[in-house]
């Protein structure tokens, strides 16, 4: 299965172990460039990300390449971990690549439960499969 993988920069580093993982079963898996540098500790992406994080999704354009990403592929991944204290945070940035995949026909996997968030009723609509935490329950 292709599969683009989504999530927060700031949870790189399990990010990009659930991206080998997932090659390890034999996934076609898309994950952005940033995403592997912060992961990796590219210091200018970890500097830009705290003090210009639009600027640096601009200047990479990222909504254009989730979107290409997502429309290449037979699904996504949320990997939705716990950020500012919010378990299970899903940011804007997520929530529009799961737009996306809604309105291009592509399953949606959630690593883990759907979080308590103002935009949950549009999380809960795009009718996601919850894995919690198990990578093994993503099937075609």
């Amino acid at each position: 299965m292709k599969i683009t993988i989504c999530g927060s920069i700031s949870n790189a580093s399990k990010i990009y172990a659930i991206e080998k993982e997932l090659a390890s079963y034999g996934h076609e898996v898309f994950s952005h460039e940033l995403m592997h540098q912060y992961a990796t500790g590219d210091q200018n992406i970890i500097k830009k990300v705290s003090t210009d994080h639009s600027s640096l999704k601009r200047d990479n354009d990222t909504f254009k390449w989730y979107y290409n990403a997502i429309k290449a592929s037979d699904a996504i991944l949320v990997c939705n971990f716990e950020k500012n204290n919010i378990k299970n945070y899903i940011g804007g940035s997520v929530l529009m690549e799961i737009g996306y995949a809604h309105v291009l026909d592509k399953k949606i996997f959630f690593l883990n439960p759907i979080p308590d968030v103002s935009f949950k009723d549009e999380l809960i609509a795009a009718s996601p499969a919850i894995l919690n935490g198990d990578l093994n329950k993503i099937q075609k």
